[in-house]
């Protein structure tokens, strides 16, 4: 798994990437029986080239763009995120005594379980409050906490608020959200406005 993705690439224009853009421009009109096969051609030409420009930097940001099928470990472990199963449960579902899984995890996400799958839940959690519909009464149990107590006190560890102002909180930065949407809105119909004034 490629950890260290690179999120762009600057390929810089020079006589050869001038002269396959015009030839781009060509094919065009060529038929359309031939055009997806012609259309890769010319895709493994640029490949090839900007390969042997740019060298290992290029062929490195093309692998960060492949998207890794998950192994079977990921895929237990990421589907009870959510769920209220501790560690040595999820361990038992990967076929592995405690100590292996969480070594075998530390390998695959390079933080503890514990840790990851705290911020994990936490996320989910507050989520799940900004909604609106549930307290945190109603949820903690959901996410692994056997009381109310020590849910709020983690999420407040991890956020700086209570869970239960988790609703207050979120309305407020949504209805601040659409003033500063209006207040966006007038001043460009006041703009507008001005312009047709000057005109």
């Amino acid at each position: 798994m490629i950890k260290d993705e690179i999120p762009y690439f600057i390929i810089r224009n020079d006589a050869y990437i001038t002269s396959y853009l015009n030839s781009l421009a060509t094919i065009s009109e060529a038929p359309a029986l031939f055009m997806e096969n012609l259309l890769a051609v010319k895709f493994e030409e640029l490949m090839l080239y900007l390969i042997q420009k740019y060298g290992k930097k290029f062929e490195l940001f093309l692998q960060s763009l492949v998207v890794n099928e998950k192994s079977a470990f990921e895929k237990i472990v990421e589907s009870k995120i959510h769920s209220n199963l501790n560690l040595e449960e999820i361990a038992f579902l990967c076929h592995m005594s405690l100590s292996t899984f969480e070594r075998h995890f530390i390998d695959e996400y390079k933080v503890s379980p514990g840790k990851w799958l705290l911020d994990k839940r936490l996320q989910k959690a507050k989520e799940t409050l900004e909604i609106g519909l549930l307290k945190p009464s109603d949820i903690y149990l959901d996410f692994g906490y056997s009381n109310l107590s020590n849910f709020s006190i983690a999420f407040k560890n991890k956020f700086g608020f209570n869970p239960s102002e988790v609703a207050l909180i979120f309305n407020e930065n949504e209805n601040l959200g659409c003033f500063h949407k209006s207040l966006n809105d007038f001043n460009k119909r006041l703009n507008h406005f001005s312009l047709y004034l000057y005109i």
